[in-house]
């Protein structure tokens, strides 16, 4: 999370971030009140889809403090249903992740207006390069953690509701996934609509494996690009992106992450996942088993992602590749 050029506030946001400083991260970092005497925002270069900014703000007592700021108000990309993913990211931030213990930005404050107003998240700044841009043998760590993860939240809600916040995985959530993503297709390519309506019903047998147990909080978009290898703190690695948490299947973040590797490379990450796992449920399925749930998932991840080419206006031979992908998928693990 690195900054670039110096961006301007406009009054009323300046009064709004000195405020949200002033009675919200201050006190959380020092334990006590401290006026803010200067603030300067500077634009963040790792910024994904919404603008994203570093904050410096100077203490009446000498200290320094940065932070990291996400501005839900513009995206650089189509979002559909923005309302409930910033309302889903700021609940994982200040709710849960806390507690679990697993080296992810902490939650500092935020200023969420009304519609129209803005809605903006203050986390601690973790700079590091993306395991995206790191080589291939750092790939296995984030596995691991990923099965801190799972282990963590496992079970957590056997029994009982799940936070509101949370995507639900179940049936309607992956059958809503596809209908959307033919409904889509139908609308720019006919021929490949048909195609993929062949897929689209292997896919709707592969339901129950897709919303079996055990379920666990899941990421939602766990993928190398959102991952931060905290520089100069040891092992610590920092996910971020959280506006499509969930409830489900520990193999559903799996299958985007490992998307696109075959053996040897998957074995180990795999192993690396294994590792720190918690429970049996996943020593009761051997390395074909196994393989073939996170296929099933790399197919939802298709229709997921034949939905976003659509809103992003992909060109016909790119549509081409994904169907395609999908019916290779498709074939492997329809029963």
């Amino acid at each position: 999370m690195s900054a670039t050029a110096t961006a301007a506030l406009a009054p009323a946001d300046a009064t709004a971030l000195r405020a949200c400083l002033d009675q919200q991260v201050v006190p959380r970092l020092l334990g006590r009140r401290c006026p803010v005497l200067h603030i300067d925002r500077q634009a963040s270069s790792t910024a994904t889809s919404y603008e994203s900014y570093v904050v410096s703000a100077e203490l009446a007592d000498g200290r320094k403090l940065r932070l990291f700021l996400k501005d839900y108000g513009s995206s650089r990309r189509p979002r559909r249903h923005p309302t409930a993913r910033r309302e889903r990211e700021l609940w994982v931030y200040r709710e849960l992740l806390p507690r679990a213990g697993l080296g992810t930005a902490r939650h500092l404050g935020a200023v969420w207006e009304q519609e129209g107003g803005p809605h903006w998240l203050l986390l601690e700044l973790v700079e590091g390069p993306v395991v995206r841009d790191l080589e291939l043998e750092h790939w296995t760590r984030p596995l691991a953690w990923l099965g801190r993860l799972h282990g963590r939240f496992m079970g957590a809600w056997d029994g009982a509701e799940p936070p509101p916040f949370l995507e639900r995985h179940d049936e309607r959530f992956f059958r809503g996934k596809a209908d959307s993503a033919l409904a889509a297709l139908a609308g720019r390519n006919h021929r490949l609509a048909r195609r993929m309506a062949v897929v689209r019903d292997r896919y709707e047998r592969l339901l129950p494996t897709l919303t079996a147990g055990p379920r666990t909080l899941v990421h939602g978009a766990f993928l190398p690009a959102n991952v931060i290898a905290a520089a100069g703190e040891g092992d610590r690695l920092c996910v971020v992106d959280w506006e499509l948490a969930g409830v489900g299947s520990p193999f559903y973040d799996l299958a985007f992450f490992c998307d696109g590797f075959e053996p040897p490379a998957l074995r180990r990450m795999l192993a690396a996942y294994r590792g720190e796992a918690e429970g049996d449920w996943l020593a009761r399925l051997d390395e074909q088993e196994l393989v073939r749930r996170i296929d099933c998932f790399r197919l939802h991840r298709v229709m997921a992602l034949l939905e976003l080419a659509i809103d992003k206006d992909y060109p016909p031979e790119g549509l081409q590749r994904l169907v395609s992908h999908g019916e290779r998928l498709s074939a492997l693990v329809d029963d």
